[in-house]
């Protein structure tokens, strides 16, 4: 995990008030930082690594963007895919829907961002039963990304 080596040490060499922390720099950063680190964790299956960085990143990111930032939406949505690689849909689709409304809020109703998340929806509606629900999802999602 070099990339998580390099963000302990870049955390380690800088102090949180300095102008050449990243934070201060870019304050948007440090919780996408997370969200990248815990994307790997999932891609390893370590859904329990990747939890934890996830609900920091999101909390980080409401205190640097505020409450309703499209960041938070894509952090929101990574946390979904956790809970549902768990089997947690229950936990998954309050995230999912946030994520969806935070993403058509800040991004517009036709952004690609939000047909990722319907996409994700649709896949959660799916196995649970609720299929009549996921093609509407499904379809929305279609219709974004078909040129106009």
């Amino acid at each position: 995990m070099l990339f998580k080596r390099a963000m302990r040490l870049e955390e380690k060499s800088i102090e949180p008030n300095d102008p050449e922390n990243p934070d201060t720099r870019n304050q948007g950063d440090a919780p996408m930082r997370l969200s990248y680190i815990a994307a790997l964790y999932f891609a390893e299956g370590k859904y329990q690594e990747a939890e934890p960085l996830l609900q920091d990143a999101l909390k980080k990111a409401q205190v640097i963007l505020g409450t309703s930032h499209p960041t938070l939406a894509n952090i929101l949505k990574n946390h979904a895919e956790v809970e549902m690689a768990q089997g947690k849909y229950k936990e998954a689709e309050p995230l999912l829907k946030s994520a969806l409304e935070m993403a058509e809020q800040g991004l517009g109703a036709n952004h690609p961002d939000v047909a990722n998340i319907l996409d994700n929806y649709a896949a959660l509606l799916r196995k649970t039963n609720r299929s009549a629900e996921a093609e509407k999802l499904e379809a929305r999602a279609k219709f974004i990304r078909t040129p106009q």
